[in-house]
């Protein structure tokens, strides 16, 4: 609520201070109750409480994660899971979906996790020159959507992916070309349509139903055409429609409009302006929240 609503191209407000060299990675909507999973780049797994996690005003800098989480020499966080979901509805079979820039995506039983020491616990295997860029809850029987930064978009069955040990690296979910990476891994229970922001604040929402289910280890279809404009895709949510877009910049602004304002296009289509920059900052991260 501390973020007012503005129209679609507004320059925004801001959401925190940043330093040289430092950036706002991810923003997500979460409650002082929920048990926050953190993954980094060493592939170990560290949880907290919400409340653990000191708050602050709109534009604080915030509190140094190593001084929430024993973390080790070198070791950064590079996904955050909200548990909140999984914590209402225990008694349901759920699984830890992890993606990687390289394509390679992994599914794990989520009570191999259960017993997350102070000094984390080994979540995955990430191979050299690779790294982590997400991870999901889910039912074990959704649609996964698998995002490029080129604007490829691969989707397939969880039924087509075996679970794993903690341990294992993953398989093949996208054939990522040179010159292109995986931004974004998403599942269909989250919403009806594909929403695409590009670097340069612009986006657009796609029916998802425009995107056939395919065999996994696939090139994708084509979601997005990046442009000079547009620049590059830097993230993606499926949505309804109904909610809140929430876009922060490299330079800690933030911009909160209603998804309607945001047009419903086709997959090659280039999208519309809805953050504008005065210093050519770049979008860094997307989340949707209720309206």
């Amino acid at each position: 609520d501390t973020f007012r609503k503005q129209g679609r191209g507004g320059v925004g407000v801001k959401g925190m201070t940043t330093i040289e060299n430092d950036f706002v990675q991810d923003v997500f909507m979460t409650t002082k109750l929920s048990t926050l999973m953190f993954i980094t780049n060493y592939g170990r797994m560290y949880q907290i409480k919400g409340y653990e996690v000191p708050e602050g005003s709109r534009t604080a800098r915030g509190t140094a994660i190593v001084n929430m989480l024993k973390l080790k020499e070198g070791e950064k966080v590079t996904a955050v899971i909200d548990n909140k979901e999984v914590e209402a509805s225990p008694q349901t079979e759920k699984y830890l979906l992890f993606a990687t820039q390289n394509g390679l995506i992994k599914k794990t039983k989520l009570s191999e996790y259960d017993s997350v020491r102070q000094n984390g616990l080994k979540a995955l295997n990430i191979k050299e020159g690779d790294k982590l860029i997400s991870a999901k809850i889910t039912n074990g029987n959704d649609d996964i959507f698998l995002i490029t930064k080129n604007g490829l978009c691969m989707r397939f069955n969880e039924t087509k992916l075996r679970d794993m040990g903690r341990t294992a690296a993953g398989v093949k979910g996208i054939n990522v070309k040179e010159g292109d990476e995986l931004i974004s891994m998403l599942v269909t229970n989250e919403g009806k349509e594909l929403l695409l922001i590009a670097e340069n604040g612009v986006g657009k929402r796609t029916d998802a139903n425009e995107f056939s289910v395919k065999g996994r280890g696939g090139k994708g279809m084509i979601c997005y055409k990046p442009n000079e404009k547009s620049g590059k895709l830097i993230g993606a949510e499926l949505v309804n429609g109904d909610e809140d877009l929430m876009m922060i910049n490299e330079k800690g602004l933030v911009v909160r409009t209603a998804m309607k304002n945001i047009r419903v296009m086709g997959r090659s289509a280039a999208g519309v302006k809805i953050m504008r920059s005065e210093d050519d900052a770049k979008v860094t991260s997307i989340t949707k929240i209720k309206a």
